[in-house]
């Protein structure tokens, strides 16, 4: 009988939710900050800023946070799941 590969999930969802987390966090101030002067220069009020902000650092975090999936799946879980089917399936 074959026993469940052991795959490490916690520490795969702690990388995945502090680096999203963060980099989305980093990438949305930058954009949030490079839009919000644009829209400024160009005399927005502060409403309109502060909606376009928000919906663009949302889409950005979304954007970023796929792309850590992505990564995570692929230089964590793939790995061990390989790993134990190369053992039992040789």
């Amino acid at each position: 009988m074959n026993a469940k590969p052991e795959i490490k999930y916690f520490k795969s969802f702690v990388v995945y939710t502090l680096v999203a987390l963060f980099g989305g966090a980093v990438v949305g101030a930058i954009q949030g900050a490079i839009l919000g002067g644009i829209l400024a220069a160009t005399g927005s009020d502060l409403s309109t800023i502060q909606m376009v902000s928000g919906i663009s650092g949302f889409l950005f975090g979304t954007i970023i946070s796929f792309f850590v999936y992505r990564w995570v799946i692929r230089t964590q879980i793939i790995p061990q799941v390989a790993k134990y089917y190369e053992i039992n399936n040789p």
